[in-house]
């Protein structure tokens, strides 16, 4: 059965799945979809893709963090996503990938949210650990922009 054995999130940009057996190498990207389970964000668009035997290797549009993503594996009009051995994607529950958006890893922001007190939660993907997370981003930059100037 050619269904998918392991996903892994690489970058905010990159994801790599491993099926259970060697992939088309002509596959498109219109053979992935990557839709958000949120109303207010964005589909990811995928920009490239890479077939290496069992792993497929997507580039994408930089997640956002903590948004929970839907990957879909699809049949076009023009090419079937199938094994090299020309089975067919199983279309079921086990071959669509929950995922959330990664996280950059930031001191600052770990530090803010640790030394709030129990009456906030920031430990979600709510409005005050985005805000929190967009402060402390724009605070790395400023600091890479001024280390660059010195």
């Amino acid at each position: 059965m050619f269904q998918v054995e392991k996903f892994l999130i690489r970058s905010e940009t990159e994801i790599q799945v491993k099926f259970t057996s060697p992939v088309r190498t002509d596959l498109l990207t219109s053979n992935f979809e990557i839709t958000s389970n949120f109303a207010n964000e964005r589909a990811l668009q995928i920009r490239s893709i890479d077939v290496t035997g069992k792993v497929v290797t997507l580039k994408t549009d930089a997640q956002v963090p903590l948004v929970s993503y839907m990957l879909r594996f699809k049949n076009t009009e023009s090419v079937q996503f199938l094994s090299m051995l020309g089975d067919p994607i199983q279309d079921n529950e086990l071959n669509r990938v929950l995922f959330v958006g990664v996280e950059q890893p930031s001191v600052v922001r770990d530090s803010l949210i640790d030394s709030l007190t129990n009456v906030y939660d920031a430990g979600t993907s709510n409005t005050l650990r985005k805000h929190i997370s967009g402060l402390t981003s724009s605070l790395q930059r400023a600091k890479t922009d001024i280390w660059r100037t010195a």
